[in-house]
């Protein structure tokens, strides 16, 4: 009797891990309307977003750049009144003064009242919270002036989890075309089928052509979806509203679960009626095809722009290397049975 409740606890403690894990993914992917670099809109009263194209910096060498998505806003914002701030401001952000990269970086300790003046001449008058490490003033410093000499105060959105600086998104032209490849692929194989349906599954119905031939895998289902589905909700989701709270993030989860689980089930399917050559290239861009997305993934969690942009691209790359391998599989096909037939008629 001991032994049989020790062993139910023992089991109630490794399901602990996974249980915990699913409702992870489940509450924080799966069900989450935003991603790692969403930035609060301009409507937020108390600051609005740079447009100063001639600040130090990576912005100001990305900031004019035409290829970038214009949708995405810059992270770093301009304060007008410390009480109007959004609430993740007030945690960390760094007083930058100049143009200059020898130019120091304050960060004060604790509460501090003090006083800014702009180059209009103006006097910002506040007591904000402070975070870290002064490379200027001591952390026992109550109060002091500050006169910025050549750019304004610029605050960085801070990430409420992650604690650190929200990067500018900028996503250039071909991140949201790739967004589209699953509708080429889908087109592929309505036009092209594959070896494994002709030879697999129940009969043909009369008076249809042999090549439709049903299957209980939903092969032309899977198609159509790809097309009118998959891939607006690609781009909804990941260039439309990349760096805003959106519903279609959602169902872009949700859909991209969904089919991927069918893209295995298909693969399994296809092993016995595949060649091993032809088999093993869909093999090798299925599971390149899955590191390039977590590799995404945990760009994306470490606020990598580029190697976010560089490894999703990758990621929607799968269903054109996929369809190349399609094509010379149903060429190889095409070959083999016009082969076939020549040799039954006898023609040379």
């Amino acid at each position: 009797m001991l032994r049989s409740q020790d062993d139910g606890e023992s089991q109630r403690r490794a399901q602990g891990p996974i249980i915990s894990t699913l409702k992870c993914i489940v509450t924080e992917w799966g069900s989450s309307a935003q991603t790692n670099f969403y930035i609060p809109p301009e409507r937020y009263a108390g600051y609005s977003y740079l447009e100063d194209h001639g600040q130090s910096g990576r912005n100001s060498q990305r900031g004019t750049d035409t290829y970038s998505h214009g949708h995405h806003h810059h992270a770093f914002v301009y304060a007008e009144e410390s009480s109007n701030l959004h609430p993740h401001h007030y945690e960390v952000y760094n007083i930058m003064r100049g143009n200059s990269p020898n130019t120091p970086k304050v960060t004060v300790t604790s509460y501090s009242s003090f006083n800014l003046t702009r180059p209009q001449g103006d006097t910002i008058h506040g007591r904000w919270p402070y975070h870290g490490q002064s490379s200027v003033l001591s952390s026992h410093m109550r109060t002091f002036n500050l006169s910025i000499l050549h750019s304004q105060m610029t605050i960085p959105y801070i990430h409420p989890q992650l604690k650190i600086p929200v990067p500018p998104l900028h996503l250039p032209w071909f991140y949201g075309a790739l967004c589209w490849s699953f509708a080429l692929a889908g087109l592929v194989m309505l036009n092209m089928p594959q070896k494994w349906i002709l030879d697999g599954g129940g009969r043909g119905n009369l008076g249809r052509q042999e090549h439709y031939r049903r299957h209980w895998f939903p092969y032309r289902v899977f198609a159509w979806v790809l097309i009118v589905w998959q891939s607006p909700c690609s781009f909804l989701a990941d260039y439309v509203h990349m760096t805003n709270i959106s519903l279609w993030h959602v169902i872009d989860r949700v859909t991209a679960c969904m089919m991927m689980s069918l893209e295995l089930v298909k693969l399994v399917i296809m092993r016995k009626h595949t060649r091993p050559l032809i088999y093993v290239l869909y093999l090798l861009c299925c599971g390149g095809a899955i590191v390039c997305f977590f590799k995404s993934q945990e760009a994306q969690k470490c606020l990598n722009e580029d190697g976010f942009v560089f490894w999703h691209c990758c990621w929607h790359c799968y269903p054109i290397l996929g369809s190349i391998v399609h094509l010379l599989e149903y060429y190889t096909h095409q070959q083999s049975l016009s082969k076939g037939t020549k040799r039954k008629t006898g023609s040379p």
